[in-house]
């Protein structure tokens, strides 16, 4: 019984204590709301929203982005990933990464094996939702004003228009199945566009609207 008693404690203790490293571990993280890769000459191109809280005493407030953005770039993703790191200060965390957006360029690069490499490395959720626009980046330099931070309103336009029946709702799973099946896949494409009505904070009403989609057809764009 003693004995028993005994195994049960340790292995409360093993989890208290592996909980607590777990915490300590996430705060030298960033945290990525959204990903945009752009491919062109020969470089990768990363911008990324890291969770930020606009507010005092590290508090979320809604008034506030609460994103910042930060850009890396090298001739492999790897190489991006390292140098957004470096600029940050902190290791890059992509399982909480609300949306994936992929760049034009894409057309002539793999797309397939960049995202083994988010799923492998970086841990990003198979979960994640998968778009395009003509430059990726586009999306992160958009502030919008709904949403807690700027990466949860494009999702929001995705998931809705999914809803509604005229926009595909297409995850990292879904293209690394269809892939291995050897099927194309659809997926949303964003442009930029205006609208006047205060989505973003934008002077000129720039924004983003979804204007269809588009197949990965063997790996590519």
């Amino acid at each position: 019984m003693r004995r028993t008693v005994a195994i049960l404690l340790m292995l409360i203790m093993c989890t208290v204590c592996t909980g607590c490293a777990d915490i300590t571990e996430l705060g030298d993280r960033a945290i990525i709301q959204l990903a945009a890769i752009d491919h062109e000459d020969g470089q990768y191109r990363l911008s990324a929203l890291l969770f930020s809280a606009g507010g005092s005493g590290g508090t979320i407030d809604a008034t506030k982005s609460n994103v910042i953005k930060v850009t890396g770039s090298g001739k492999t993703l790897g190489e991006a990933v390292k140098q957004l790191s470096l600029t940050d200060g902190k290791d890059i965390y992509m399982s909480e990464s609300k949306l994936l957006v992929f760049g034009s360029g894409f057309e002539d690069t793999d797309i397939i094996s960049v995202l083994n490499m988010l799923y492998r490395d970086m841990r990003c959720s198979l979960n994640t939702p998968i778009c395009c626009a003509e430059r990726a980046e586009l999306l992160t330099d958009m502030e919008f004003t709904e949403g807690m931070t700027s990466a949860e309103k494009p999702y929001s336009m995705i998931l809705n228009a999914y809803l509604t029946g005229v926009s595909p709702y297409t995850t990292l799973l879904d293209v690394l199945a269809d892939d291995m099946g050897g099927r194309k896949t659809l997926i949303p494409s964003f442009a930029e566009g205006k609208n006047g009505s205060g989505m973003t904070t934008d002077k000129d009403g720039r924004t983003v609207v979804l204007d269809g989609a588009r197949l990965i057809v063997d790996g590519k764009l």
